[in-house]
């Protein structure tokens, strides 16, 4: 889970593995108000895993695009585009899931 790991933390996310007794690794951790848990679970079979795709709003979009853009697994789909409520940007997570990233406007709050 290392380059999901290192995603999450250009997102600021604060992670950390705790310890269960089945299964893979957990690591979990907090972004703002919502709690991030990411399951590395080793698959003994290859399966399909459904798309998914989040929205996230964050204080400062253009340091956490170059936070993401140094890591360089990272695709970029759409690079702080000017929105009429704030700039957003799309990049895809390490698993390959639509991440947007939006910064409001202080008067869009």
């Amino acid at each position: 889970p290392e380059r999901m790991l290192k995603f999450y933390e250009a997102l600021e996310v604060k992670l950390e593995k705790k310890l269960v007794k089945k299964g893979g690794d957990v690591y979990q951790g907090q972004l703002d108000q919502i709690g991030i848990e990411i399951y590395h679970i080793k698959k003994t079979e290859k399966t399909a895993s459904p798309n998914c795709s989040m929205k996230l709003a964050v204080k400062d979009l253009a340091k956490i695009m170059t936070r993401l853009k140094e890591l360089t697994f990272v695709p970029v789909i759409m690079d702080q585009e000017i929105l009429s409520d704030g700039k957003a940007s799309i990049v895809l997570d390490p698993e390959g899931d639509s991440i947007e990233l939006i910064e409001f406007n202080q008067a869009a709050n």
